[in-house]
């Protein structure tokens, strides 16, 4: 019975190996490509992991001195940038402040001491003896027993803001910190901020903020960032005031890293990864529809079969049935097998589920549609347009 029902498709089976050929050199080439595709981007994400990227910013060709500027804006969005890694900067005033806060409640005590905010202060002073770096304030042992404050209590950095006279006591704002580190291997004149107190100093600060003078700034670049580069390159001039035409390139600040390594190794590999996603895109329209178009004409070429029979009086869907379940099973056949195939040759795990049970889905109604309809039609008709086809 089972031989039977595969009869027709032995007496056309140049049509129908044919089909099937080309189903499975779809499948094999489709997985190839992927391969491919997936090879390069290995081998490009390779090269990024590898390689360093650095930052350096310095003066721009505008500047006439050996340091830069930036707003508290700019350097915020710098600082704040959460592809960044390894930041390298420093900024440093000197301020006159009053230990005892303002009258009438103490006695006024300036000192002159050194502002400092550092991106790496165990770089720069160690570990701290006590506490630890945070957001806060960092003092060395006599700074802190000069200020009579302890660990984690506030201190209050106050400041004239008006010019006094023999008059005028003058006007003072007062800012609180908190004591969260000390490291005898800071300077005793000097205040170290971290990153958020230093930020919040400095927007009460409208004649500072503006500008924010650095001798040298670098950072790195996350690894899991660096195939944005370019983007963080564009983003790094605009933030700086720079833009991305030459002319205007390193105008204020200067922004330099290692572009013609990064060129020179990356661009070939993108060019290689683009291409093989481009062939991968075009053959996997191309060839299945080539599979499918095969597999449409091995369906045609049944009509005879189809229209005989229901010309003796087979009911339509008794000669659907006989004639679309063996060109179901050979056709799932066909899928089935690639699958130890591409196992064979260690391509299975490059196959995608998704594409491929779409297409063996795409088969099996395919066939079932153009069968149907050769069902549907009046077997003379198909008689008739097979019999002038031929």
């Amino acid at each position: 019975m089972m031989k039977n029902a595969f009869l027709p498709f032995v007496r056309r089976r140049r049509i129908w190996a044919a089909a099937m050929g080309a189903l499975l050199v779809f499948l094999l080439s489709g997985t190839l490509l992927s391969r491919a595709v997936s090879e390069s981007r290995e081998q490009l994400n390779r090269a990024y992991d590898e390689m360093e990227i650095e930052f350096r910013l310095g003066p721009g060709r505008r500047r006439f001195g050996n340091t830069f500027s930036l707003t508290l804006y700019q350097l915020r969005e710098l600082v704040t940038a959460d592809w960044m890694e390894d930041l390298n900067a420093r900024y440093e005033m000197t301020q006159t402040i009053y230990l005892n806060g303002p009258p009438p409640d103490y006695p006024i005590i300036p000192k002159t001491v050194d502002f400092v905010w550092v991106s790496d202060p165990a770089a720069v002073y160690g570990n701290p003896t006590s506490g630890e770096y945070g957001d806060g304030l960092y003092l060395s042992p006599s700074l802190r027993d000069e200020f009579g404050i302890r660990l984690y209590d506030n201190v209050p950095i106050t400041w004239n803001v008006v010019s006094r006279s023999a008059m005028n006591e003058g006007q003072y704002w007062r800012k609180y910190t908190v004591l969260c580190a000390v490291s005898p291997e800071i300077p005793d004149n000097t205040m170290v901020f971290s990153w958020e107190s230093f930020d919040r100093y400095m927007r009460d600060r409208p004649d500072l903020k503006a500008n924010l003078f650095f001798g040298e700034m670098t950072f790195r670049v996350k690894k899991e960032c660096r195939r944005d580069i370019r983007d963080i390159a564009d983003f790094v001039q605009r933030t700086v005031n720079n833009t991305d035409h030459p002319a205007n390139r390193n105008r204020d600040v200067a922004v330099y890293y290692n572009e013609a390594e990064i060129d020179a190794v990356m661009a070939p590999l993108e060019d290689k990864q683009a291409s093989a996603l481009f062939f991968e895109k075009l053959f996997r329209i191309l060839l299945p529809a080539a599979a499918h178009v095969l597999e449409t004409a091995a369906a045609l070429s049944l009509a005879n079969e189809c229209g005989g029979r229901r010309l003796l009086g087979e009911s339509a869907p008794r000669v659907f049935v006989s004639l679309w379940t063996p060109a179901a099973v050979l056709l799932s056949g066909c899928y089935l097998l690639i699958l130890p195939v591409l196992g064979a040759l260690g391509l299975l795990r490059d196959l995608s589920p998704g594409p491929f049970l779409l297409n063996w889905a795409a088969s099996l109604c395919l066939t079932a549609l153009t069968l149907a309809l050769l069902c549907i039609l009046n077997p003379l008709t198909v008689l008739k347009e097979r019999s002038d086809e031929l």
